[in-house]
């Protein structure tokens, strides 16, 4: 049963979704929310992994089409709990599950957090890690005022550069 702190949750991320739509005025292609819809676990050596993101969707930015994960954390979750997703997302990638599931390449996962300070201490931590790229990392306030602005700060730049939504034109 769902408490209350998980219908909150579930509002949270259908604001996203009503945002990210707004903005691409109806370029949204798909929004399949999880795990309701699809539930990935899979192996990669001798670990088991589970990916249980909050929505998987798709925009299309004039025939280029970006595909992304989110993940929306209302609260103040453990670092190690958040290095765990980050290594999930990284073994689903490079072992080619997702690519299997999806017949896709080169996700995104964008991370939405309640403060700065989480988004800027993330991105220095997970800036050594092979998944780094793929990781778009923003506060939820700012994915939910301006989803296709330059919000996104991305583990891999190594500096404190925003970037506008993955894939836009």
């Amino acid at each position: 049963e769902w408490s209350l702190k998980n219908k909150e949750h579930d509002l949270e991320v259908l604001q996203l979704r009503l945002a990210l739509h707004r903005e691409h005025r109806g370029n949204l292609v798909f929004w399949k929310l999880w795990p309701s819809e699809i539930n990935d676990r899979f192996e990669s050596g001798a670990k088991a992994y589970y990916v249980e993101p909050d929505a998987f969707f798709g925009v299309n930015f004039g025939g280029v089409f970006t595909h992304a994960f989110l993940e929306h954390q209302r609260a103040n979750a453990r670092k190690d709990s958040l290095d765990k997703k980050a290594e999930a997302y990284r073994a689903y990638f490079e072992s080619g599950e997702f690519e299997k599931t999806w017949g896709l390449r080169h996700p995104k996962v964008i991370f939405t957090f309640r403060s700065e300070e989480t988004v800027e201490n993330l991105c220095k931590k997970w800036s050594r890690g092979s998944t780094a790229a793929a990781l778009w990392i923003t506060t939820y306030w700012q994915f939910l005022t301006n989803p296709t602005g330059a919000i996104f700060r991305t583990p891999v730049d190594g500096k404190d550069e925003l970037r506008s939504f993955p894939g836009q034109v």
